[in-house]
């Protein structure tokens, strides 16, 4: 596992410590979200070498950037390993540069996975594969893990209210997730009633923004940030309504 922990959550650390008590060889490298020239380079650089260091046969790469290092730092190798990549929503929409860089990576890569047929029919839509080159691999849940749980019960473990609609939002405080406009829905309703209760669980870079959009709005008593949580079980459960803002 080759990784960056430059944006990681509080919970990655944990997730590494299982992965290497599970026999996994764990290969830290520095990847960014922006594009620049230097730091690409450099990741570049650092991951043909762990290619050198394990020699796999299967590259498989998740994400927009790290999915363009992962093909990139694999080219010329010998013998060359099969690549595959997992787009997890592909960043061609956030520009034209974005779409060009899919499209010259495209023919770098032997498979695509997609996590459901909208994204499937995306990556053939923009002309990145055939459809014969894209497999749907949904995400898995353990639902005995995720087993119902009492609402009120939940809400006293949490330390909620009993007597008002509970709101919850879930994911990183960044652009993609739109926490931004999860602040905006929660005042237009605010607006319309003094009983609400509004959570974001996560943690990202625009905590500051959010924190400050709420301020502005004066939704201080009515939207908490209680940050990144290891265990969502019971925050799902206490929760009247979850709302997704995801871009």
């Amino acid at each position: 596992l080759a990784y960056s922990t430059v944006r990681a959550d509080p919970g990655f650390g944990l997730t590494l410590e299982e992965t290497r008590a599970k026999g996994w060889k764990l290969f830290p490298v520095k990847m960014f979200p922006a594009v620049s020239p230097t730091h690409d380079l450099r990741s570049v650089r650092d991951l043909r070498e762990v290619f050198r260091t394990y020699h796999p046969q299967i590259v498989h790469c998740h994400s927009s950037k790290a999915g363009a290092l992962g093909r990139i730092a694999a080219l010329g190798l010998s013998p060359r390993p099969r690549i595959i990549y997992t787009p997890n929503a592909l960043a061609a929409h956030l520009g034209r540069q974005y779409l060009i860089a899919e499209r010259l990576l495209a023919p770098l890569t032997d498979r695509f996975v997609a996590i459901s047929e909208s994204e499937r029919d995306e990556i053939v839509e923009y002309g990145l594969a055939s459809s014969s080159r894209v497999d749907v691999v949904y995400p898995c849940f353990d639902l005995t893990f995720y087993s119902p749980q009492d609402q009120t019960a939940a809400r006293a473990t949490l330390g909620l209210p009993n007597d008002m609609p509970i709101l919850i939002g879930v994911g990183r405080l960044t652009e993609q997730k739109d926490p931004l406009m999860f602040v905006e829905i929660v005042r237009r309703v605010a607006a319309q009633t003094n009983s609400l209760k509004a959570i974001w669980l996560g943690e990202g870079p625009l905590r500051e923004e959010v924190e400050a959009e709420v301020r502005r709005t004066g939704m201080e008593r009515v939207i908490e940030l209680p940050g990144w949580q290891a265990d969502m079980r019971p925050w799902l459960a206490a929760a009247d309504l979850l709302l997704s803002t995801s871009r």
